[in-house]
């Protein structure tokens, strides 16, 4: 079965589109009677649609189900997170989006990312396990600054071969700034682990 598209309409103005902070599991959501995935969490460019089920039980999405797919991050490899995703007794099928231009989408991570743990009520979604990561990130940070021998290249080479995904150094600044942003607003806000 294939999605087919019945119409493509241009909004008159500018409309805001939203992630789900806390969504447990693989951040599967219902939003308008689709199953759809935060945006920085899935491949992106690349969506799944599900379908509900013609005689449900209760659940008509089996949100549960959801839970068995696993977790994966925009790290993991799009062609595991298909095969985590055809699991799903609901599954229909994957689709292509068009991806944003590389100056836009820069721009919408500058914006979000300096703003996003300035909001004291962002770090009540911000879990013990999230807190964890950045630390982590940040240690690997400090032990760099020590050990000439560990390199932002060293690190994207040994991702490559050992984990098979690609890594820019600019990626990697990211998630050290985020991690940086993070525990500071961790600290300021003396949010108790």
């Amino acid at each position: 079965m294939k999605a087919k598209i019945t119409c493509i309409k241009k909004l008159e103005k500018k409309q805001d589109v939203y992630d789900i902070l806390g969504v447990e599991d693989n951040h599967n959501f219902v939003a308008n009677g689709m199953v759809v995935h935060n945006c920085d969490l899935f491949s992106r460019g690349t969506g799944a649609i599900f379908v509900k089920d013609q005689n449900p039980a209760h659940d008509a999405w089996r949100i549960k189900d959801f839970g068995k797919l696993g977790a994966y991050t925009e790290f993991t490899n799009p062609v595991e997170i298909a095969k985590k995703l055809k699991k799903h007794p609901n599954f229909w099928s994957i689709l292509k989006i068009p991806k944003p231009p590389k100056w836009l989408y820069d721009r919408y991570l500058k914006v979000r990312e300096t703003n996003v743990y300035e909001d004291t009520e962002i770090l009540k979604s911000v879990s013990k396990e999230d807190i964890y990561r950045a630390l982590l990130i940040l240690s690997l940070r400090d032990i760099m600054a020590t050990d000439s021998s560990v390199t932002a290249e060293r690190l994207i080479l040994h991702i490559r071969g050992e984990y098979d995904y690609s890594l820019t150094r600019g990626v990697i600044s990211e998630l050290l700034e985020d991690s940086k942003k993070l525990i500071t607003s961790v600290r300021n806000n003396k949010v108790k682990l």
